[in-house]
């Protein structure tokens, strides 16, 4: 009887609870990996924007020109970033999100 019970319902429910388990674990260190790669976007940026005030004397005025000018690969397509400019000797203001958060 207690075979039974076994196999009819409490091996079912473990081996779904295993399985959700495991997906809720790999969907957190997903979103940790994003959130480490919108960090990584942002320090790239901020370090070529650094590069050009050293080098020009001024900080660039768009993302456009850092992308050009300074090599930096920027993906748009999974984050959105903020590169807002006031004044060409203050440090932009620069943010990057993983898009849907």
């Amino acid at each position: 009887m207690k075979k039974d019970l076994w196999k009819a319902f409490i091996a079912p429910v473990a081996f779904i609870a295993v399985i959700l388990a495991i997906i809720l674990w790999s969907t957190n260190m997903t979103s940790k990996a994003d959130a480490q790669q919108a960090q990584v976007q942002e320090e790239a940026i901020r370090k070529a924007a650094v590069t050009c005030y050293a080098i020009e004397g001024r900080y660039p005025e768009s993302l456009k020109y850092v992308r050009d000018n300074y090599g930096v690969i920027v993906n748009e397509e999974d984050f959105n970033i903020n590169y807002e400019v006031f004044a060409s000797n203050i440090m932009p203001s620069i943010s990057v999100k993983v898009k849907g958060e």
